[in-house]
């Protein structure tokens, strides 16, 4: 994985983490509607489920890379 990848990784990671807080922030506030929930939860699945999947591969990789030594 190049340096590139994983950048932007950490930008999803990041994003996830910007949603998560700002979906914390309308509950705590009681500011929100369940749409905007609904399509919150959805994209946090989704990323979520991008960013495991790019970690498993990286995961593979270097296991795959120690068994070679």
């Amino acid at each position: 994985m190049d340096k590139f990848e994983l950048e932007k990784l950490s930008l999803k990671m990041e994003a996830l983490d910007d949603l998560l807080l700002a979906m914390e922030e309308a509950i705590f506030n009681e500011n929100y509607s369940v749409q905007n929930f609904r399509s919150g939860f959805a994209y946090l699945t989704d990323m979520s489920n991008e960013i495991s999947d790019k970690l498993k591969e990286i995961v593979k990789e270097v296991f795959k890379n120690d068994k070679r030594k």
